[in-house]
């Protein structure tokens, strides 16, 4: 819904990177491009509740977190009249979408700092939810990436055929299958096939494999890739473009970096990571709202939480309370974390 590209500014700004004559317009930059789009909701059409309306428009008009948004109600209005109007026709045609018969600017009415979702407030979840699918939407599109990989191979058939080559499952691991639908916390020493456990219990969810040293991570990654034979599987670190091209042919490097960059839109089944990669939420950066709301639907495993500091071991325990209150308040208490 980023339809306030439409605006003659912007479409401005586009001619004018491609070196074509800008179109004529009285207006500047003076609003960005999704302070202009819940214009183009069609609320009309959905029949939302004021809640409803309230979650969407503010997702759309707070998802670029810009420092400064206006609102102000006379300008747009004015935009609205003299820009948006004369082509709204066109503006419907081009988009195949039943937008509203008139557009208004009585969605204004839910923006503002006095309006804005905080934490805490009633929406708070569901607004997280909202916006951070829409990051992700919004960053997969900007980088020509599939959303979510969908292939239907399970991890744990692969794990289960990989261990059975020469051994049956362990007491671990038979725990681990039978309680793919609860949260597990194992106590062992190395050696006891916890990877794999973690492998069978993660089943044919989206699942992140967490360590925090990269060179782990890196044998972790080439554990499943290369003995499991599981290939739905992304490596996310600082230095993991070099590792995958280190590995790679001369012929195999481009295939290497659309590997990466996959990766770093979250796209694989599996992404294989150290825990600054996903648990950077907690401190609730601008747009942090994209990996938790990623997260509400994952599995996420946490290996050798030993090797961590304290003050690392607290972000963790409250990131997976986090990640709790979003599921238990969307999923109805069926969690999947560990």
């Amino acid at each position: 819904m980023m339809f306030g590209k439409a605006y003659t500014p912007f479409q401005n700004q586009i001619l004018n990177a491609l070196k074509l004559k800008e179109i004529e317009t009285e207006f500047n930059n003076e609003i960005k491009h999704e302070e202009l789009s819940p214009l183009f909701i069609p609320m009309e059409e959905l029949e939302l509740t004021e809640e409803e309306k309230k979650l969407l428009v503010q997702t759309i008009f707070y998802h670029h977190e810009r420092k400064d948004v206006n609102t102000d109600r006379k300008l747009i209005q004015e935009i609205i009249q003299k820009d948006i109007l004369p082509r709204y026709e066109e503006i419907k045609k081009e988009t195949n979408l039943k937008l509203n018969s008139k557009p208004n600017t009585l969605w204004l009415k839910y923006v503002g700092n006095l309006n804005r979702i905080k934490q805490g407030d009633k929406l708070y979840i569901e607004y997280c939810l909202l916006k951070g699918l829409l990051h992700k939407i919004d960053h997969s599109a900007s980088a020509g990436v599939q959303i979510e990989d969908t292939t239907i191979k399970d991890i744990s058939i692969y794990t289960k055929n990989y261990i059975e080559k020469e051994h049956n499952l362990n007491k671990l691991q038979e725990f681990c299958k039978e309680n793919q639908d609860k949260n597990i916390l194992v106590i062992g020493s190395t050696g006891i096939g916890k990877t794999e456990a973690a492998l069978i219990w993660s089943k044919n969810s989206k699942a992140f494999f967490t360590l925090p040293i990269r060179i782990s991570i890196n044998a972790i990654f080439d554990r499943i890739h290369n003995l499991i034979g599981y290939h739905n599987v992304g490596l996310l670190h600082s230095t993991s473009l070099d590792y995958l091209e280190e590995k790679e042919t001369k012929e195999e490097i481009e295939n290497s970096y659309e590997k990466y960059i996959q990766a770093n839109q979250f796209f694989s089944k599996i992404t294989t990571c150290t825990i600054d990669q996903i648990f950077t939420f907690v401190f609730k950066f601008k747009g942090y709202e994209k990996i938790y709301a990623m997260l509400s639907y994952s599995k996420i495993i946490i290996d050798e939480i030993q090797g961590y500091s304290p003050e690392i071991v607290a972000v963790i325990l409250k990131g997976l309370k986090m990640i709790n209150d979003i599921r238990r308040k969307i999923y109805d208490n069926d969690s999947n974390i560990t």
